[in-house]
């Protein structure tokens, strides 16, 4: 967790490998923190506290920890196919993206009774924020002043990176 730049992390040595995730999980954190500080701090009232805000902050902060520690491959980003992802954006996340009532809870860590797969936010956010580094030929340090709505410019699909 990431609030107000402390960052908090838990870790259960009883997790086969957990020694191998701390690095990513601070990288995804520290992330947040300064994004956080960049348009909570730097730039407040900038933002419309959208649900495309949440896709991106963790978007950005997952493509950030994996260019540090590509071999990893979490299992929150990796586990869906391309087509329910696609599926997933096409059926629900781009109806409620522009959306300031969304249940963050149930979109991002996903709700088996709503058929969304566990932590489906996560993975269209990562796909969404690869998509437009793809597109836009930016790295995630450049985009990280772009607000969250340029993302899905000219955005249809979330494709298959």
């Amino acid at each position: 967790t990431s609030l107000f730049g402390n960052l908090y992390i838990q870790v259960n040595p009883l997790v086969t490998g957990y020694e191998n995730w701390i690095r990513y999980v601070f990288a995804h954190e520290y992330h947040h923190t300064v994004w956080g500080n960049y348009w909570f701090m730097l730039h407040r009232g900038e933002l419309d506290n959208k649900f495309i805000d949440s896709l991106v902050i963790d978007g950005e902060a997952d493509s950030f920890a994996m260019e540090l520690y590509p071999t990893l491959q979490p299992q929150w980003l990796f586990h869906l196919s391309e087509d329910e992802i696609t599926c997933l954006w096409k059926e629900r996340y781009s109806k409620i993206v522009n959306s300031t009532e969304v249940d963050y809870t149930t979109y991002m860590f996903g709700n088996e009774k709503q058929n969304i797969p566990w932590c489906a936010g996560y993975a269209v956010g990562y796909r969404l924020v690869q998509n437009y580094l793809a597109m836009s030929r930016k790295t995630i340090i450049e985009i990280l002043k772009t607000k969250p709505e340029v993302l899905l410019c000219g955005l249809d699909t979330i494709r298959k990176i």
